[in-house]
């Protein structure tokens, strides 16, 4: 197992002792056994969906007559899949009204243009993660250990030693296998002191560990804490961890609100960057955000902050309106990992506007999120409400629109 794995591995932790802060893609037990099938399907063939490389050229004729922007190149959005394995995106709730975040994005919001930027690592054709240079971690770790006020440490890295390495070479070499030299690349850079451990991965997600867990402000803060008693302990957190975020306007997040099978609501604490107009604080909802963790006693265990790297920007993309998304969505036109046909617009419970950011997406560009009641899914009293996305570019720009076939990734 390389150490990014390894990594992955040892932070997934389960979501009734994690929060997010971000909404939490809960799947719901019923299809949960769809997502194993999925990965021991995957598994058994070898194969991974990946995404077709490089960019389209526009300009592209569309319906209506119009022409495609020719400065802007084409969007492919690919199979964009990677959460079908693990079950389908689903969230358990009362009513609608419960499930809740900040996201700064309202149905009111005037735009006629959105941000796409290249996604820099995207998961290949053999199911691996391109990684970030050492170099850029290197840069990431230093930049939280300052902000830490660490002034002496020394960075390690989860790269083997030699005589590990020589060992796998080995043992490939006897099965008639190579390696390329970037395998032993490290995947995780850290710095170890006294109460904490701080690390920065491949994908430059920096996560600091509290050893022990400390207290929160006015005591522990059980998983079923209510938002206000949230609410209340990210006012204390954003005072007391203002230097590790550095953000110059942060937003508070109390994001979840969706329920597990036994009844019980769970909400995430975390902050964004709010600075700027409403499109730098769209992104800064996606790509430049932190989160708090609590252990099983209720204490702070653990912090992470995304700061998501943008530098490739393809341009401001025409984008339509949710009205105009719902019309897509009862067309067919959307992706999801919920694996049936989408049951109508009756059921339709909400919209918002997001940025997808999975490995497997080719581009961070933006969808309308649309929660969906999905009644045979239902628990009990509570309702199920699945995902469904339609991207928020003009189809004028998209060289694979997407259309529901009856698959569910």
């Amino acid at each position: 197992m390389k150490g990014e794995d390894l990594f992955s591995a040892l932070t997934d932790i389960r979501e009734e002792y994690i929060l997010e802060a971000a909404p939490q893609k809960r799947p719901s037990s019923a299809l949960r056994w769809c997502g194993l099938a999925a990965c021991l399907a995957l598994l058994a063939g070898g194969v991974y969906a990946g995404l077709q490389a490089g960019v389209q050229t526009a300009p592209t004729p569309v319906s209506s007559g119009e022409t495609a922007d020719p400065s802007l190149p084409m969007l492919t959005i690919g199979s964009t899949g990677s959460t079908a394995a693990m079950g389908y995106e689903g969230y358990l709730a009362y009513d609608i009204s419960e499930l809740t975040n900040a996201n700064p994005w309202t149905e009111d919001a005037v735009l006629s243009t959105l941000p796409v930027f290249r996604n820099l690592r995207q998961t290949d054709e053999s199911g691996s993660v391109s990684p970030f240079p050492r170099e850029k971690m290197e840069q990431r770790l230093t930049e939280m250990a300052e902000r830490l006020g660490l002034e002496s440490y020394v960075i390690t890295d989860d790269s083997p030693d030699e005589e590990t390495r020589a060992a796998i070479l080995e043992k490939e070499k006897q099965v008639g296998g190579s390696l390329p030299e970037s395998y032993f690349d490290p995947t995780c850079l850290r710095i170890q002191t006294d109460g904490l451990t701080l690390e920065t991965d491949s994908a430059l997600l920096t996560t600091l560990w509290l050893d022990p867990a400390r207290d929160l402000p006015g005591g522990p803060l059980p998983h079923d804490a209510s938002r206000a008693a949230c609410e209340q302990a990210a006012e204390t957190l954003l005072e007391e961890y203002a230097s590790l975020l550095g953000m110059e306007q942060p937003v508070t997040n109390i994001s979840g609100g969706d329920r597990n099978i036994y009844g019980e609501q769970s909400f995430g604490i975390g902050f964004y960057e709010g600075a700027g107009d409403l499109t730098d604080r769209i992104l800064g909802y996606h790509f430049d955000r932190a989160a708090f963790y609590r252990d099983d006693d209720g204490k702070l265990f653990i912090i992470r902050r995304w700061q998501y790297d943008l530098s490739e920007k393809l341009g401001d993309y025409p984008i339509i309106s949710a009205k105009e998304a719902r019309e897509l969505l009862l067309d067919g036109r959307y992706i999801t990992t919920v694996p049936e046909e989408m049951p109508g617009e009756k059921y339709i419970a909400k919209v918002e506007l997001v940025y997808r950011t999975d490995p497997d997406c080719m581009y961070f560009m933006p969808y309308y999120r649309f929660y969906v009641e999905l009644p045979g899914m239902a628990v009990g009293d509570m309702k199920d409400y699945g995902a469904y996305y339609v991207p928020a570019v003009e189809e004028a720009f998209i060289s694979d629109m997407p259309l529901w076939d009856g698959s569910f990734n």
